[in-house]
C-alpha cells in the first residue's frame, strides 16, 4: 500500500540497513533538507518495503526512486505515485522503472550512473586545495556556468557542508568540489559539483579536491557516497585510486509529462 510518510522514527531504520545506497535519503531526512521533501512508502503488513522522495529544492524537483528490496515493490510504489508528481521532474531510477512511467511522461535520458562508496579511509593523502565559504559564492558560481553547464550548485551550499577549490598562479578559481549531502546527524556525506575549467583540466585539480574533501569528511561521517556517470572513466579511475567502490547502477532522466512543453533541469 503506498502511503505519504512524515514519520523519521520509521523512515530512518529502513535507509540504515543499506546506507551508501541510501545516503541522499539519509541526510535528507536533516534540515534544511527535510523540510523540502516529500516521502512515500511502499508497506505491506506495517513494514516499510520501499521509499521513494521528491526533493523540491530544485526546479524540476528531484525525485529518487533506488530499489532497495523488491522491484515488484519499488514497481507498485511508483504505479501509485505516478499521477502525484508534478509536470517536471529530473529522476533517478532504477531500472524497471521506466517503462512505469513511459504511459504518462516523455523521457530524455542522462545516462546510467554508479552509486559508489567510500571503503574504509581513503588510500592517497593528498591536501592543498582551500577552503571555500559563502563569501566565495560569487566565483564558485561564475566557475561551475563555466565548467559544468546544467550544474546543480546553489550558493547556500557552502553553508551546508564543505567546499573546497584550487586556484592558479593568478588566483584565479579553477577547481571546486564539495558536497551534496552532509549531515553528522545521521553520519553521511554524499560528493558532487565536482569540476574543474575546461583550459586547466588534465593536471590533476579534481583529484586533488575530491582528496581533500574526502580527508576532510572521513572522521566526521561513517559513510561517505558519491554519484557518477558509469562512462566517465576518468572520473571513475579518481575514485577507485582514492577508494571508492561501486555498490549499484542506476538511471537518471528528465521527465517531462506529454502535453506539456519540455524544462531543462535547474540548479
Amino acid at each position: 500500500m503506498l502511503r505519504q510518510s512524515t514519520d523519521k522514527a520509521k523512515l530512518q531504520p529502513f535507509f540504515e540497513r543499506r546506507r551508501a545506497l541510501n545516503a541522499y535519503a539519509l541526510g535528507d531526512l536533516d534540515e534544511p533538507h527535510w523540510s523540502r521533501t516529500d516521502w512515500w512508502t511502499w508497506e505491506q503488513d506495517g513494514e516499510i518495503q520501499e521509499v521513494a522522495l521528491l526533493y523540491k529544492g530544485f526546479d524540476p524537483p528531484i525525485l529518487i526512486a533506488l530499489q532497495n528490496n523488491s522491484l515488484d515493490g519499488m514497481q507498485s510504489l511508483i504505479s501509485e505515485l505516478t499521477n502525484k508528481l508534478p509536470a517536471h521532474v529530473y529522476a533517478h531510477l532504477t531500472p524497471g522503472l521506466r517503462e512505469i512511467l513511459e504511459p504518462k511522461f516523455d523521457f530524455q535520458d542522462h545516462g546510467e550512473h554508479f552509486v559508489m562508496e567510500l571503503k574504509g579511509k581513503p588510500l592517497v593523502s593528498q591536501n592543498g586545495a582551500e577552503r571555500l565559504k559563502i563569501e566565495n559564492a560569487a566565483e564558485v558560481d561564475a566557475l561551475f556556468d563555466e565548467s559544468y553547464p546544467g550544474h546543480w550548485f546553489r550558493p547556500d551550499m557552502l553553508e551546508m557542508g564543505p567546499y573546497f577549490g584550487i586556484r592558479n598562479g593568478n588566483g584565479q578559481l579553477v577547481a571546486a568540489g564539495g558536497v551534496h549531502i552532509f549531515s553528522t546527524k545521521y553520519s553521511v556525506a554524499a560528493l558532487g559539483n565536482i569540476t574543474t575549467l575546461p583550459s586547466h583540466r588534465r593536471r590533476g585539480y579534481g583529484k586533488q579536491v575530491s582528496h581533500t574533501l574526502c580527508n576532510y569528511l572521513v572522521d566526521k561521517v561513517k559513510t561517505i557516497g558519491l554519484n557518477v556517470v558509469s562512462a566517465n572513466a576518468a572520473a571513475i579511475k579518481i575514485y577507485r585510486d582514492l577508494g571508492f567502490e561501486p555498490i549499484t547502477t542506476y538511471s537518471e532522466f528528465t521527465l517531462t509529462k506529454w502535453g506539456i512543453s519540455e524544462q531543462s533541469p535547474g540548479g
